[in-house]
């Protein structure tokens, strides 16, 4: 998760998630589809997997780079780029959005605040969610939020994202997002490292090959040059990271060897 948070309130968080998760599957809709977490991701059964991207209103994603990177090429290319390595260049098929009428716009009135706890987010997924996780059909849900991330000590101005346990669900924190600068590579980055966790990676449901955990600091990489290292959680963090290993126009690939080495041994 982008934040500076420690292992105790990661679980808490994760734990949270999928006892909510639990709670409102069957109950709500009995004829649905049990919902697939991230066992077997990377597997070669996986024919396809689907990004499906809501936002809030005032909180749409960055789908053009601003500045000096203007241009027609798409931010979301770095997002495509580290999903592509972490299937080791041979991907299922892919759905990423990469425009705003790829994505879905949510109504004002889904939204009664501006903080946002992990059942408040849940809630919002089993509301809009349209394509449930399945075996052969993965997805992952991703939700715009022109708020804050709440838990039981208030609202927490400094996380720019949250990757919900086991749920394929992930949200993105605006506000806090446009405060770092560079906005459209920040907010990629950001995408990368929740999906990372979404996925499993560093001890989080992946096997390691090599240990490369950072177990003092929840589910991070130890290589302090991979998006998943711990630092990347501050404002500060992110923002330096971004400067240094995101620049030139080419997207790269920002997760280390040890989490790709990772992802690939779970396709074999």
């Amino acid at each position: 998760m982008i934040a500076r948070w420690r292992w105790p309130l990661l679980a808490c968080v994760f734990a949270a998630a999928v006892a909510a998760c639990d709670d409102d599957d069957p109950a709500d809709d009995p004829d649905a589809a049990p919902h697939v977490g991230r066992a077997g991701l990377f597997g070669p059964a996986v024919q396809s997997l689907t990004f499906e991207v809501d936002y809030a209103p005032g909180a749409a994603p960055e789908v053009r780079y601003g500045g000096l990177l203007a241009g027609d090429r798409s931010p979301w290319e770095i997002f495509e780029t580290n999903v592509v390595a972490l299937y080791d260049g041979q991907p299922p098929a892919l759905n990423i959005p990469r425009t705003l009428d790829e994505m879905q716009a949510l109504p004002a009135d889904a939204f009664p605040g501006d903080d946002f706890t992990v059942d408040d987010i849940l809630d919002l997924a089993a509301r809009f969610r349209d394509r449930p996780s399945q075996p052969m059909d993965r997805s992952v849900y991703m939700i715009w939020l022109d708020g804050y991330y709440a838990d039981d000590s208030g609202r927490r101005d400094t996380v720019l994202g949250v990757s919900l346990g086991d749920t394929g669900v992930i949200a993105m924190f605006k506000p806090v997002i446009d405060s770092v600068g560079s906005t459209a590579r920040v907010e990629q980055t950001t995408l990368v490292h929740e999906f990372g966790h979404a996925a499993g990676l560093v001890n989080n449901g992946l096997m390691q090959v090599d240990d490369h955990h950072d177990a003092e600091h929840g589910a991070h990489c130890s290589n302090e040059d991979c998006v998943m290292y711990w630092t990347i959680e501050s404002t500060a963090g992110v923002r330096d990271f971004v400067g240094t290993l995101l620049g030139g126009d080419d997207p790269r690939v920002l997760f280390g060897a040890e989490c790709l080495a990772d992802a690939h041994a779970a396709s074999e």
